[in-house]
C-alpha cells in the first residue's frame, strides 16, 4: 500500500467518524442508501412507497422513507415471513401477484436453488446450460396471478 493510499484512507476514516465522506468533486452519492440521504434533503417526501419484487425486502427503502405507506408487491409466498416482518415494523400491505399489462395469470420461473432471482422470462436456453454446467440445479415454474399497477394503485 502506497503513502498516498494510507493517507486517503486515513483521512476518510477520520472523515467518516464526523460524519463526512471524501470523495470527487461533482461525483454522484455512492448506493441507494446514500443517493436516498441526498434525495430526502431535496426532494419532495413521497406518501405511497412501491415495493415491487419484495424477495427479502429492500431495507434501505423502508428506511429512507419510514413515514410512508408501503405497497409491497411479490409474486412468490416464500417470502411471506420477511414480509410479514416488515410489515410489523413499517405501515402498508401486501399484494401476492406479479405485474404486468392487464390482470390475469402468468407463468413464473424460479431457481430451484431459492426463489431469489424469478422471473416471468424463461431462461434462455445458453444461459440454462452454462447455469447446470455450473451445478445450477435449474428453475421450476408455476402459474401465479398478475395485477396491473393501475390496479393496485388506485
Amino acid at each position: 500500500m502506497t503513502l498516498t493510499s494510507q493517507a486517503r484512507r486515513a483521512t476518510e476514516w477520520i472523515l467518516a467518524r464526523r460524519g463526512y465522506v471524501l470523495r470527487r468533486i461533482g461525483q454522484p452519492p455512492r448506493g441507494f442508501r446514500d443517493f436516498l440521504a441526498l434525495y430526502r434533503l431535496y426532494g419532495p417526501t413521497p406518501e405511497v412507497v412501491f415495493d415491487i419484487g419484495v424477495g427479502n425486502g429492500t431495507p434501505w427503502l423502508y428506511e429512507a422513507f419510514s413515514d410512508a405507506r408501503f405497497v409491497l408487491v411479490e409474486p412468490l409466498t416464500e417470502f411471506a415471513p420477511k414480509i410479514d416482518e416488515i410489515l410489523k415494523l413499517y405501515r402498508g400491505q401486501c399484494h401476492y401477484c406479479a405485474l404486468g399489462e392487464r390482470k390475469g395469470e402468468s407463468t413464473i420461473y424460479v431457481p430451484l436453488a431459492g426463489a431469489t432471482g424469478s422471473s416471468l422470462l424463461p431462461r434462455d436456453p445458453g444461459w440454462a446450460e452454462y447455469k447446470a454446467s455450473q451445478g445450477d440445479p435449474g428453475t421450476t415454474s408455476r402459474v401465479v396471478p398478475v395485477s396491473t399497477l393501475d390496479q393496485l394503485a388506485g
